[in-house]
């Protein structure tokens, strides 16, 4: 990973994955999940850990990795401040 964030959970995570379509935010950024690795969301129910690949990729090349749409890194990069929110919605 590129860049790891240290963050705390306020609700959820939901049972079920997020399907391809569904959208990610981070403080003014937002993405769209394009695929979802075969063992992504269990790792975020159990250990609340997430990779995001922010590569546009139709299927993701790890099993426990999420892929959204690409987004303007230094955008996403100045978005990740103390206290910054980051919402996938499922």
């Amino acid at each position: 990973a590129e860049v790891s964030v240290l963050h705390k959970t306020e609700e959820g995570p939901s049972d079920d994955a997020p399907a391809t379509g569904a959208s990610i935010t981070l403080g003014p950024v937002s993405a769209t999940i394009t695929a979802v690795g075969s063992t992504a969301w269990s790792k975020v129910r159990e250990m609340g850990h997430v990779v995001i690949s922010f590569n546009g990729a139709s299927e993701a090349e790890r099993p426990g990795e999420v892929c959204a749409s690409e987004v303007d890194t230094g955008a996403l990069v100045a978005a990740l401040t103390p206290g910054a929110v980051i919402t996938i919605a499922a």
